[in-house]
């Protein structure tokens, strides 16, 4: 198993992956490297990962902490692909408030308040060690959606991109992430992210 980091942060950094990758080919396709793999690279450069091994899971998967962190990964799962969905249909349209548009339709949908309601159950269900974690994670991840949804275009959250990758705010919230996603790992044998 390859380190979570890059992963752990979807739906906080594949909202920035999705729509790079989305404009990545000239017909539309993805390319070949995401965002979110690049904003997190300071973060791994600066948190050592352990290698993976078969684990035995120290909880049962009813314990609150694993109903979480699955809640957690299928949300994850769910948005994601509500996300790619919406930044595809703005690639494909010449409407100028396409992106607005699509971005105020997810948001009304409420998925993503549903992910930040399974982070404050996180909080709930985490060792006390933990939950300064999950407020980082929330509390950027809660920031990020405000300001992806308050972009005007694409090419505005291109921009934006660049400026995040390298923002201690991300690196902060993607070493949180890993945090967390290894003691769910190690604890419930779940990963929090889908990617």
């Amino acid at each position: 198993m390859r380190s979570r980091l890059s992963t752990v942060l979807v739906p906080v950094l594949l909202v920035l992956g999705v729509a790079a990758c989305s404009s990545g080919g000239s017909d539309g396709s993805a390319a070949p490297t995401s965002a979110a793999g690049e904003a997190t690279s300071a973060a791994a450069a600066t948190t050592s990962a352990t290698p993976a091994t078969s684990i035995v899971p120290k909880r049962p998967a009813t314990d609150p902490l694993c109903v979480t962190a699955k809640k957690i990964f299928d949300l994850d799962k769910q948005y994601s692909a509500s996300f790619a969905a919406a930044v595809q249909k703005v690639t494909a349209s010449t409407d100028p408030a396409s992106f607005q548009t699509a971005m105020q339709q997810l948001k009304s949908e409420g998925e993503f308040d549903s992910l930040l309601s399974a982070y404050d159950q996180l909080a709930k269900v985490v060792p006390e060690a933990n939950r300064a974690q999950v407020a980082t994670l929330r509390d950027y991840t809660s920031r990020l959606f405000d300001q992806v949804v308050g972009m005007p275009s694409v090419a505005e959250l291109q921009h934006y991109i660049q400026d995040l990758q390298s923002s201690s705010n991300t690196i902060n919230a993607g070493k949180a992430a890993l945090a967390l996603d290894n003691l769910t790992y190690t604890e419930c044998g779940q990963h929090m992210s889908s990617g």
